[in-house]
């Protein structure tokens, strides 16, 4: 699915670069990232998921959610 179908439904999405990407999958982890996943980074109980953003492309990550 393209990234651009994914949030279309989501008021006040906004995409840095292009949402003509395609989405294999969405996770939270980065070590469950995969090409083409979409990774969301937020803050957590432990950890702040921003820091493991640059671990999350490094793997493949087609976008970020912040």
């Amino acid at each position: 699915m393209k990234l651009s179908k994914l949030i279309e439904d989501l008021p006040g999405a906004q995409v840095v670069g292009s949402a003509d990407v395609e989405v294999t999958s969405v996770v939270e982890d980065s070590r469950e990232c995969t090409a083409g996943c979409v990774y969301v980074a937020r803050s957590g109980a432990v950890a702040d998921g921003r820091k493991f953003i640059p671990a999350a492309l490094k793997a493949g990550a087609a976008a970020v959610v912040l």
